[in-house]
């Protein structure tokens, strides 16, 4: 991955709240830690990292279904003028907005429900964080957004949810959508596919990195004969 990598993009995890995996070469490493390190550098290599550094303001991104926040935090210390944008199940919410202000003591955070969505872009500074739970993703009041991430959960999701949070996108004029998933998962019947689903709205085009999939990368794990529910699928989605 360091021989694709020509942006300097690997950022080790952060030693805070415990964090966990085997030291290479002195930095911690888990597989999360390669996961998002691959995204970095599909992004890159789609000439959307030079897009943003090139953007004379503050970059806005949302990601949708963060998690514990491991991909904000790789983001937000390669990218610091960023409102790094979180949508995501409540429960879930609480593990990044913990993570994110422990990785970064000084940031300033939004969490929805405390300040009106209106009050969030609206003064001098945006905030470096913001909090929004999915069934208020609606409510999101920011500007156009740079970027829309999504790793993992589109999968998941049904066919009305991905389009939802799509149509969502593309009336905010996100210009760019990222999302490394399988186009749907292997037991996930409610969901046509997330390729489909994107190009209602999205020119779709998929990036090959490795490969194998992040989690193929042991040869012992079987691999699946249906690559539709198997493979994980790098896509760049730019705005119709």
């Amino acid at each position: 991955m360091r021989d694709l990598d020509s942006g300097g993009l690997f950022v080790p995890e952060s030693p805070r709240l415990g964090g966990f995996g085997h030291r290479l070469d002195g930095d911690l490493v888990n597989i999360d830690t390669l996961k998002f390190y691959e995204c970095l550098i599909v992004l890159d290599r789609c000439q959307v990292l030079t897009e943003l550094r090139e953007v004379d303001r503050r970059v806005t991104v949302v990601e949708i279904g963060a998690g514990w926040g491991g991909l904000g935090y790789q983001f937000k210390t390669l990218f610091p003028n960023t409102t790094y944008v979180i949508v995501d199940l409540p429960p879930t919410l609480l593990f990044s907005i913990v993570y994110l202000k422990a990785v970064f003591p000084d940031s300033t955070a939004a969490i929805y429900g405390e300040t009106s969505p209106e009050a969030w872009f609206t003064g001098p500074d945006a905030p470096d964080f913001v909090f929004v739970p999915a069934f208020a993703a609606r409510d999101l009041q920011v500007p156009p957004p740079d970027l829309a991430v999504n790793v993992a959960s589109f999968q998941e999701m049904t066919t009305e949810q991905v389009a939802t949070h799509v149509n969502m996108l593309a009336d905010a004029g996100c210009a760019r959508v990222y999302s490394l998933n399988r186009d749907r998962s292997r037991h996930n019947t409610e969901l046509s596919t997330v390729t489909e689903l994107l190009a209602t709205r999205y020119r779709v085009e998929a990036v090959d990195v490795l490969p194998e999939s992040y989690n193929m990368l042991d040869a012992k794990v079987e691999k699946k004969k249906d690559p539709t529910v198997n493979a994980y699928r790098h896509t760049l989605a730019r705005l119709l």
